[in-house]
């Protein structure tokens, strides 16, 4: 994973949709993940991708929504949940597989 496309602070109150840049940092051609997510440690519905992405290709992933409430602090926390299936069956560096927010704040309703 590369780095998280929204929400971003300040973050306006009510459902927003969460997005991920997804990268290929591999040599193979990766054509599935599956993405699990938490909104401070509460865990989202799993995102299953499926497609093809070529070595250093990227892609935007919306992996769901959530319902943000005023004058809160979130953190999101953003994994693969297995291998990123490509042709060499093996991810050779899990280093990259987690992306964690920085604190994020809403707005005042």
């Amino acid at each position: 994973m590369l780095a998280f496309e929204s929400p971003v602070s300040p973050l306006d109150v009510g459902l927003q949709k969460v997005k991920i840049r997804l990268q290929n940092n591999g040599l193979n051609p990766v054509t599935s993940a599956t993405i699990r997510w938490t909104v401070n440690g509460q865990e989202q519905k799993e995102y299953v991708w499926q497609g093809n992405l070529t070595s250093d290709q990227t892609t935007e992933l919306e992996i769901g929504t959530f319902d943000f409430r005023p004058m809160t602090e979130y953190g999101i926390e953003v994994w693969m949940a297995n291998d990123p299936q490509s042709s060499s069956g093996k991810d050779c560096n899990t280093l990259n597989d987690t992306l964690q927010s920085i604190k994020l704040y809403t707005r005042p309703a």
